[in-house]
Parts: structure tokens; sequence; C-alpha cells
């Protein structure tokens, strides 16, 4: 990536999640200047929940948006820093009741990284701007200005939301009703649990990556190590999700699917080529088949990729957000529906083993 700068364009990044302080270091990287804004009072804001994400295809990318020194340390934020991943490694699946190997997935060199961790790896050199609760987007005849709920307000060439799946951005841009989240029909439970010293041994030999199960009755277990850095076994912290369909579910898949390609239709659209939306933010999807995390990498590399553009080939701001935008729309549209259909057959026996989740298993969708 470039280091020279690219004067008269200013980024303004609402939300310092893991996406945003991914598309701040690729933009430190290419000289574009900008400004990264995050609802929480500080740093050390208590978020008490943690999770491990899954990273596969967009490794390379992720790799890519960082310096040289953070780049090298981003395998220590696995959930088992001794855990050596290899390409031929594969994953089991297993019968909820019997406990007999329903088959083996090539895994693909995929690994998991803790949240907080690469969040704070991500963050090294980044100043963040905490406090700043955005409250309206206006638009000028030469940019963007983001005002926030404390008063103060911060001007841009461009507005990119990174601030998840309940953005304010997008409400902002969209409207609350057409923001809204769909409901997937499902319910998802997370649990973090600590062992005994040999309970936590065992569970460390037993599940290194991961240990998914199915069950007739439609629900979905997998169990994670989420941190077993410590050399003491009894702190080692394991995540156990549990996805089923609710007992009181009602209404139709295919009425269901209709509605998830209606808010498709929604997502990101370029509006006033002033602003734009990237990961959760623009395409919040069920995470069965751990895609999110990795599609969220992926815009950050297309939308630096692009705005670099304006300097290499002298691409117009513009045009870098149409294209961005025309590929990240398509692209995390298509997921979106893909991850909802592997949801509902995941949590049917019947059609289970026929779900992306089987004969897909982490690779990307064409």
């Amino acid at each position: 990536m470039s280091d020279a700068s690219l004067p008269g364009h200013h980024v303004l990044i609402i939300g310092a999640g893991i996406s945003g302080l991914l598309l701040a270091q690729g933009l430190k990287q290419a000289g574009i200047q900008f400004s990264i804004f995050e609802t929480e009072p500080s740093a050390t804001a208590e978020r008490p929940r943690e999770w491990t994400m899954a990273v596969h295809w967009s490794l390379p990318m992720l790799e890519e948006l960082l310096p040289e020194d953070l780049r090298k340390r981003v395998l220590t934020t696995q959930p088992d820093p001794e855990h050596v991943v290899n390409m031929d490694d594969k994953t089991k699946f297993y019968h909820g009741v019997t406990g007999e190997v329903l088959t083996e997935l090539p895994s693909h060199g995929a690994r998991r990284m803790k949240r907080r961790a690469l969040g704070e790896l991500c963050s090294e050199g980044i100043d963040i701007q905490y406090g700043k609760s955005l409250s309206d987007i206006v638009y000028t005849d030469t940019g963007v200005v983001a005002q926030f709920a404390d008063g103060t307000e911060a001007q841009g060439s461009l507005i990119v939301g990174t601030d998840g799946p309940r953005s304010k951005t997008r409400a902002l841009l969209v409207g609350e009703a057409a923001a809204e989240i769909s409901s997937s029909g499902k319910i998802l439970c997370s649990a973090t649990s600590t062992y005994s010293a040999s309970q936590a041994e065992y569970l460390r030999q037993q599940v290194p990556s991961m240990r998914p199960a199915l069950h007739p009755n439609g629900s979905f277990y997998v169990i994670f190590p989420q941190d077993v850095s410590d050399p003491n076994p009894e702190t080692w912290t394991f995540q156990i999700l549990h996805s089923s369909m609710p007992y009181d579910f009602v209404g139709d898949n295919a009425a269901r699917m209709k509605l998830f390609k209606e808010r498709a239709t929604l997502v990101a659209e370029p509006w006033k080529r002033r602003a734009t939306l990237a990961g959760d933010a623009a395409h919040p999807m069920t995470p069965q088949r751990g895609q999110g995390f990795n599609h969220a990498v992926c815009d950050v590399y297309n939308l630096v990729a692009e705005l670099r553009k304006m300097q290499t080939e002298g691409l117009s701001l513009e045009g870098a957000v149409n294209a961005y935008t025309d590929e990240m729309v398509k692209r995390g549209g298509d997921e979106v529906e893909a991850a909802l259909l592997n949801t509902q057959m995941v949590h049917d026996w019947d059609r289970a083993m026929q779900s992306p989740l089987f004969t897909k298993f982490w690779t990307r969708q064409n």
C-alpha cells in the first residue's frame, strides 16, 4: 500500500469496531486522511460479552490492511496461541444424539480469533474519538458533516458507517423502518464456561478449534475454545452456542426469504455519493457458516482499494464509492440470502446435510 498522501479528502468513520479499525489502518497506509468516532465513552468501557470469530478466506486481506508490525502479531489473537493450523485439517460434524461422526469437511486453513484481542491489536496507532454518538448527517456542496449528540460535528468528504448491525448511520441513510433488522426466525443462545483443570485440558485436546453437532430436533450446537492462553487451565474459557427454531415460531420460510431479499435491496445504496456502509452495518448475517466477519474484512479491503485509485488512476470520489458499493451490495446481499437459507436448512434435519454449511463449509460464495 502506498504511503503517499491524498490531499483534499477526509473519511469520517462511524464506529470503532474491528471493521472501522481495519478501515482506519488501511486508509492510514494509503495516506488518506480520516477520523474515527466511537459511541462508547472510553477505550476501557466495560463490554462483558466476548466471542471468537472464524477467519478463513479473508485472512490475506486482513493482513494486507495492517502495517507489518501488527501483521506479524495477528495470530497471537487466536484463543489458543499454541494451536497450529494446517491446510489439510478437517472439521468433524457430530450427530447430536448418538455422537457418531456425520461428516468431515476440509477446514481450508480456517482459524478463530478473539474479538477483543483483535480489536485491541487493530486499534494500535489509531486516534479514536470516544463518546461520539452520531445524531445526524448533513450534506454540503463540498462534502458531508457528521453531527454528534454532544453538540460537536466533523466535516469530511465521505462518511462510512461501520457501527454494527444496529447501525445509526444506516438508520439515518434509509430511515428507521427500513434499517430495522429482520428476524431469521431462529433463537441463538451463547454461554461461556470454565471447568476444572482436568476437564479444561481434555476439552482443549478434543476441541482445538471447534466441535459442531446437529440434533434431529432441528437444533445446532457448537463449542469453541474462547481463551486458553493462561497457564492455569481453570481460567480457560470455552464458548458454547446453541441455535434452534423457537417453539412458537409462525411464518413461512418463503415469505421470510422474500422479506430478506427486500431488505437486501436497501443495503448501503450510495447516498449523494458521500456515504456508504461496511460490515454488519451493511449486511448483518446469521452466523452458522461463519461468513459475516470475512465479508466485513472484504468490504474494508475493497473500499480502501477503490479510494486508492483516486491516487493511482485519478478516479473520482463518486466513482470510487459507486464501484465499492455496487460490488458490496451484490456480494453482501447474496450472502445474506445464502446465510438465511443455510440457517433454515441447518435447523431442518432432513435438509441439513445439503445445506451450504456442509456443501461449502468455509469456502467463499461465488
